[in-house]
């Protein structure tokens, strides 16, 4: 018998909104087209790109006359989650991958894929 999953769902301005996942895309495929489009980055600070670098050295109070190599190295080392590409913050740091990726889904689930109109499917 398959494994059962929870998956959080919500229907907004008649667009269905999920994080991805391969099995629950399989499963809608039936419903029409799928556009999906990038909500966020996982990354560790010398991935980040220069937006989210300066937003993570204001947290550190780093003054803004750096360039992005300076921040690379004035910031720690570590993970953070930006949520730049949803108009969110940069979420950080994290000293492990998963911590960042945990941030991250919290913050999609109850920012981004709910908006005042939403209904939650389940």
């Amino acid at each position: 018998m398959p494994e059962e999953r929870e998956y959080d769902l919500f229907i907004s301005d008649g667009q269905l909104r999920y994080i991805h996942d391969d099995a629950l895309t399989d499963l809608l495929k039936g419903l029409g087209p799928i556009h999906t489009r990038r909500a966020s980055h996982v990354e560790f600070t010398s991935g980040l790109s220069e937006s989210a670098l300066r937003e993570a050295a204001r947290q550190f109070s780093i003054p803004d006359c750096h360039t992005v190599k300076e921040l690379q190295h004035l910031l720690p080392q570590k993970w953070w989650a930006d949520l730049g590409p949803s108009h969110g913050p940069v979420l950080g740091p994290f000293d492990k991958h998963q911590q960042a990726i945990d941030a991250e889904l919290v913050w999609l689930k109850e920012h981004n894929l709910q908006s005042q109109s939403a209904n939650r499917v389940t």
